[in-house]
């Protein structure tokens, strides 16, 4: 790996990765291997009721040897990875009592005021009894709380525990095969592909959890020419994919319409962040696309003439791009900060201090303090950078 002040041969750019791979030879040799890991060897965590469960596999093998010998040879290696574990989780979520509006019996909790009450002295009328009538909640809050998780703990603060299986397979295999043309003339071919989709666990299930799938793909051929002990051809051209995929798990399953939400621009959940201690937010989880293609054919001829080495050559980088911003698509976050049910609008003294206003109250009462929406399409970018030089040199004496 070469970092600054690589041959002009090498083209631009921060680094240069020279990477040699294995061939075949005239006689077959393979090697296997494999390494486990399992909950069995593993402690409790302190916190955690029991070992989560891990099953780490990871195994593959090679292969290698002549097809024709003496003319062509082949190698191929796989490996291959299975990886199904649990993660432990500690979350936060609405009891029933608050589900109903209720904020009573929750210990500490602020004094939560009527929206639209404000009287002569600047101030709301509070909730009798700390509670918002049924008949005040929101119908689309109403729906979309049903996607909480029920608390399984006792309790209004890290009052849901769990363990969440996850899986993350890995499959790689790397092929190379070499063709002896001539005595003075090799042809190689070799080709590296990679797989690894991936479900992420969250307690928000069926909302927060992003299925990936992550994938490349390179191939190379290359054609080295010993034209004279003195001149040499070296032709290559390369091809490298990058596909990253991503995608909520309840992406076009309709969740919108089930809420009884009005608001279509992509058929994807809602995002809700609450502020205060009462629960987390909820939301869908991430959908992103980064799809890269490059092309790279490239020639150098080398002449050895007296004491200079001279070469020859250019290449024509090819990129292609097709991608999204991060989280390219949010069909509607909306945030309850607890601002419309504090004591008076600009409260500065209990609103400012949490001494009033709670934001989930904020939430069943249907009052959003900000909200924002995007759906950005991909993009495409392409670009297209030709490169020549020449380059001597010059052999000193005595090396």
């Amino acid at each position: 790996m070469s970092t600054s002040s690589f041959s002009a041969q090498y083209g631009v750019g921060g680094a240069v990765f020279n990477q040699i791979s294995k061939s075949g030879t005239n006689a077959f040799h393979g090697a296997g291997y494999e390494y486990l890991q399992n909950d069995f060897f593993n402690a409790r965590d302190f916190f955690a009721d029991d070992v989560p469960v891990l099953r780490y596999h990871n195994f593959g093998g090679a292969i290698g040897g002549p097809i024709i010998k003496n003319k062509i040879f082949f190698f191929f290696n796989v490996d291959k990875i299975i990886n199904n574990s649990t993660s432990f989780f500690s979350n936060t979520y609405p009891t029933a009592d608050q589900r109903a509006g209720n904020f009573s019996n929750v210990p500490d909790a602020p004094t939560i005021y009527q929206p639209g009450t404000l009287g002569p002295g600047g101030t709301r009328t509070p909730f009798p009894n700390n509670t918002i009538p049924t008949s005040q909640i929101d119908p689309l809050a109403q729906s979309f709380q049903t996607l909480f998780p029920t608390p399984n703990r006792p309790g209004y603060v890290n009052n849901w525990v769990g363990f969440l299986p996850s899986r993350s397979p890995f499959l790689r295999y790397f092929g190379r095969l070499d063709y002896n043309i001539s005595d003075k003339n090799r042809l190689t071919l070799s080709v590296t592909q990679r797989d690894n989709p991936g479900f992420n666990p969250s307690p928000d299930a069926p909302l927060d959890v992003t299925e990936s799938d992550i994938a490349s793909y390179n191939a190379q051929i290359s054609d080295v020419w010993s034209i004279t002990p003195n001149t040499v051809n070296e032709f290559r051209f390369g091809f490298t994919r990058q596909a990253n995929n991503f995608a909520p798990a309840t992406l076009g399953q309709g969740l919108p319409a089930k809420l009884g939400w009005a608001y279509n621009e992509a058929d994807i959940a809602p995002g809700v962040d609450i502020t205060g201690t009462c629960c987390s937010g909820i939301g869908p989880g991430t959908n992103a696309i980064y799809n890269e293609n490059s092309f790279d054919p490239s020639d150098v001829l080398t002449l050895i003439r007296g004491k200079h080495i001279l070469k020859f050559g250019g290449e024509v980088l090819m990129y292609q791009d097709n991608a999204t911003p991060w989280g390219n698509i949010n069909a509607g976050n909306f945030s309850f900060s607890g601002v419309f049910t504090q004591r008076g609008p600009n409260d500065s003294t209990d609103g400012a201090d949490g001494q009033s206003g709670i934001g989930y109250a904020d939430f069943l009462l249907g009052q959003v303090s900000s909200w924002n929406a995007s759906n950005t399409p991909i993009v495409g970018f392409r670009q297209k950078s030709p490169q020549f030089f020449v380059q001597d040199d010059s052999i000193k004496n005595g090396m």
